[in-house]
């Protein structure tokens, strides 16, 4: 739309014959979006996450959400800081809900999701918690050999 009723305040105010300044601020997200990111921000105050944290455990977990961040929003090509943060957003819902968060998404958006949808998303999300046990089996395991070894030295 163009003069009074544009979208633009440029555009409407020199429609309307005023001198046109910014807003003075607005959403970079939709409220019903970030009303559903308070979850996983919550979720950051939990005793097990602190204490992963106090361990200094989260560089591999911080490295992956970055990793998430910047496969959407690439530091190669110049973008908003909105984009930043539309992408950051999407990418902590990845992070912390899976695939299964975009759907809640769409829903909450109104848009529709087929049956297709749900089941890749669902299995998609099963391939990643699998894949997840599985390095955290391995990791453990190196643990505890590097315990034994440590053990077994001071001894």
């Amino acid at each position: 739309m163009q003069g009074a009723d544009s979208w633009c305040y440029y555009n409407k105010a020199v429609a309307e014959g005023k001198s046109p300044k910014p807003p003075d601020s607005h959403d970079a997200i939709n409220a019903d979006f970030a009303y559903d990111l308070i979850d996983d921000f919550d979720a950051l105050t939990d005793e097990d996450t602190l204490e992963k944290c106090s361990r200094n455990a989260t560089q591999n977990a911080n490295e992956a959400l970055n990793g998430q961040i910047w496969r959407r929003c690439p530091k190669t090509v110049y973008v908003s800081s909105m984009v930043v943060s539309i992408a950051t957003a999407m990418a902590v819902n990845a992070f912390n809900r899976g695939a299964v968060g975009v759907l809640r998404i769409l829903h909450q958006s109104q848009l529709r999701q087929t049956a297709n949808s749900i089941t890749m998303t669902a299995a998609k999300d099963k391939q990643r918690l699998n894949a997840a046990a599985n390095a955290e089996k391995t990791t453990t395991k190196k643990t505890e050999e590097s315990e034994k070894t440590s053990a077994c030295a001071s001894s």
